[in-house]
């Protein structure tokens, strides 16, 4: 068994997973509590949940799989698809075989090309992993492994939208039937975990569309989230729940209006299989049933819940559809279900009994089909006519009365976006604040209407203003126009982050420590809180604490974040408390010389006596931190001193104590200084002395010299930030 670090998530599931299969009870709810940093792993979460739950049934027990998840209230429909895969596989017994016996990779493994990272999700056909491709600088990449996938990757290779995952490479393995596909790292977040967010138990109903940004940057593997998640999609921060959802309908209608020019239907659209861009862009997953247009439609399987009438009359009779083809519109009913369940939270019918694929359950699904749909907006306060209608028409029993195309659905929607129907709906839900404004504010706000739409907004005009002056340096201008920003938009986090920093590049690290916390409240992102404890690392207040072990429990790196808890304790004075801090953040990156120059500090001010032999250790981490760089003037006393208590022993280590006092006095260092300190004084009377013999300073070799602090870790607003 291996032995995880605390910062490798993946090894810890692993180790657990092992504990229960040898015999420990499984229970990855008390993991969960025990472990909440893992909770920002989705993929790691579902892993031991999926885990105990087979574990439970292998040994007979007997439980309500709607109790069991009932226990994660957080992730009750993403449990629920991983068990309909199960009860798919318990049905089709050849098909469970034949995935039990495929050869899937494992965690840490070099597999065709790629190392296997992390397991992100696993559906009835395929695994699919996180992965890093050395051969190309070890950059993430996402691994699709399936038997007998060829047949996707020829459909994927035809495709090139924004609104469809871009395919990088295909491979093939003769001797195990295995097809691994290589796609782009662009998020891990599915609409899937946007219903489990928005519609989770006890939570009110959705109100804004920034939910979508949300949900798309919750659960992603630590130091791989690219600089556009810090970025909110330009429709998403000011419009309604309601807009956000018919933005993404639309976003999907035109991904699909490309596949279907080029011959190629879905068949299988669901909330799992439509990713969520780092902005929240959507883009269609998983052509694995999809078919040509030309071909008939022999790829039988998809999802009940989400399948047209039309393909569950197929999978009931084993005919196809007229003329042997299959109709582009069946997508669109399955999107007409997916955009229905964004808005209300359910599907439009669930016949009793609808986990069983039999040609009974088939029946079922089929009459239920017939059935009228309740209206969304009756579901959903705040809703809209022009949505039923959209919503309904789109899940017409009959094909032909569905709209004509992909492409004319995305007009639809588009339509209803339409920022002279936006400013309406706007209208409309402020109509007491409008008429309490009086007739000549009403006459002015229609003099001006048609100048809206090519016009800024004033956060927009404020916001502009407050980045052009931070980027010149004007930080006190820049909070005046951020604070004008919070005035028109109080919960803007990208205004909250951005005087955040201005008050830092000013030195006002209790203001800015302020405004961190309260974007942080507002959008719960570990950069947020680690920026926030990086303000109070000087202060006793124990802030600093809370806030980066917040930021930790969130994913955020765990080098930066022991590094500066071993920080906090440093300025603190309490150094013995900062040197685990320092190991565990050694341990996540060996790279990172503040922390070998810290850790050296905390054993030098323990040592004993000369012969300590913590000494040699303080010794190691100088080394370790010059061979880093850049030398500094702090580096160079410390190292001075631990090489002279070393040399008192040791030659080489006095020839280095001697280099450094040296490097200390060409750098403007007070000789009378250094000839004051006990340690560094003979030193300095020494070389004097065999300056004085050769008539000359000797030539010291070159060193990269910093000569101020390296920036905080902290990134400066810009265009790109949150």
């Amino acid at each position: 068994m291996r032995q995880p670090r605390e910062s490798d998530a993946p090894g810890l599931v692993d180790e657990v997973i092992e504990r229960w299969r040898a015999g420990e009870q499984p229970d990855a709810a008390a993991f969960l509590e025990r472990h909440p940093r893992i909770a920002a792993r989705k993929s790691l979460v579902l892993d031991l949940i999926h885990e105990e739950f087979c574990l439970r049934q292998e040994t007979g027990e007997t439980f309500v799989p709607s109790t069991f998840i009932e226990r994660f209230p957080q992730y009750q429909r993403s449990i629920a698809k991983m068990l309909a895969v199960e009860n798919y596989g318990a049905e089709r017994p050849d098909f469970a075989a034949t995935l039990a016996e495929s050869p899937w990779p494992q965690v840490g493994q070099a597999y065709h090309g790629f190392e296997i990272v992390e397991p992100l999700g696993r559906g009835a056909l395929a695994r699919v992993y996180l992965a890093r491709e050395p051969a190309l600088g070890g950059r993430p990449v996402v691994v699709k492994v399936a038997p007998h996938g060829a047949h996707e990757a020829q459909l994927l290779g035809k495709l090139a939208h924004d609104n469809i995952v871009p395919i990088h490479s295909v491979r093939h393995d003769e001797r195990t039937g295995m097809t691994v596909i290589c796609l782009p790292f662009l998020g891990t977040a599915t609409i899937l975990d946007l219903l489990d967010r928005v519609f989770a138990e006890g939570r009110s109903p959705p109100t804004s569309a920034a939910d979508i940004g949300l949900a798309a940057r919750a659960y992603q593997p630590a130091g791989l989230v690219k600089a556009e998640a810090l970025a909110n999609s330009v429709p998403l921060a000011r419009w309604t729940y309601q807009e956000g959802v018919a933005w993404l309908l639309a976003e999907l209608s035109r991904g699909l209006a490309a596949a279907h020019e080029v011959g190629v239907v879905h068949r299988d659209i669901k909330p799992s299989n439509v990713l969520l861009g780092w902005s929240g862009r959507p883009m269609l997953l998983d052509f694995n049933l999809s078919t040509g247009l030309e071909q008939r439609a022999d790829r039988l399987g998809g999802t009940l819940a989400y399948m047209a009438p039309e393909r569950i009359f197929t999978l009931l009779t084993g005919e196809a559809p007229r003329e042997n083809a299959v109709d582009p519109r069946a997508d669109l009913f399955s999107l007409g279900v997916l955009g229905y369940e964004l808005l209300t939270g359910k599907l439009p019918v669930e016949p009793a009994g609808a986990d069983q694929c039999d040609d009974a359950g088939l029946r079922r699904w089929l009459a239920a089909r017939e059935q009228p749909v309740t209206p969304p907006s009756q579901c959903f306060p705040g809703g809209n006519a022009r949505v039923d209608q959209i919503v309904l028409r789109c899940l017409s029993p009959k094909p032909e009365n569905r709209f004509a195309s992909a492409a004319e659905l995305a007009r639809a929607w588009d339509d209803f976006l339409a920022p002279r129907r936006r400013a309406a709906r706007w209208a409309g839900r402020h109509r007491r604040a409008l008429l309490a404004g009086g007739v000549a504010a009403a006459l002015g706000a229609a003099a001006g209407f048609g100048m809206w739409r090519q016009l800024p907004t004033a956060y927009e005009r404020s916001y502009r203003r407050a980045i052009a002056n931070y980027d010149q340096g004007e930080y006190a201008a820049a909070i005046v126009d951020f604070s004008a920003c919070l005035a028109e938009e109080p919960r803007s986090v990208a205004a909250l982050f951005g005087r955040a920093q201005a008050h830092r590049q000013l030195g006002d690290p209790d203001s800015a420590r302020l405004d961190y916390v309260a974007a942080a409240r507002i959008e719960n992102r570990p950069l947020f809180w680690f920026c926030a404890g990086c303000c109070q690392l000087r202060s006793s207040s124990g802030s600093a604490l809370n806030d980066l072990t917040q930021a930790l429990k969130l994913g955020y790196d765990p080098a930066a974040v022991y590094l500066n808890l071993g920080k906090y304790y440093h300025y603190q004075g309490r150094e013995i408390r900062a040197i685990p801090f320092l190991d565990r953040a050694l341990e996540a990156n060996r790279s990172l010389q503040e922390a070998y120059y810290l850790r050296s500090i905390a054993r030098v001010n323990e040592l004993a006596s000369d012969n300590d032999p913590m000494l040699k250790v303080a010794s190691g981490d100088i080394e370790a931190a010059l061979r880093l760089g850049p030398w500094s003037i702090a580096l160079g006393w410390l190292a001075a001193r631990v090489f002279a208590w070393a040399g008192r022993s040791d030659r080489e280590s006095s020839q280095r104590a001697e280099e450094q006092v040296r490097l200390l006095l060409r750098h403007g260092e007070s000789r009378k200084q250094l000839e004051g300190d006990t340690v560094l004084g003979p030193i300095v009377a020494r070389l004097g002395q065999i300056e004085a013999a050769a008539g000359t300073a000797p030539v010291l070799r070159e060193v990269p010299m910093l000569h101020e602090p390296p920036a905080s870790a902290v990134l400066p607003p810009s265009a790109e930030s949150p």
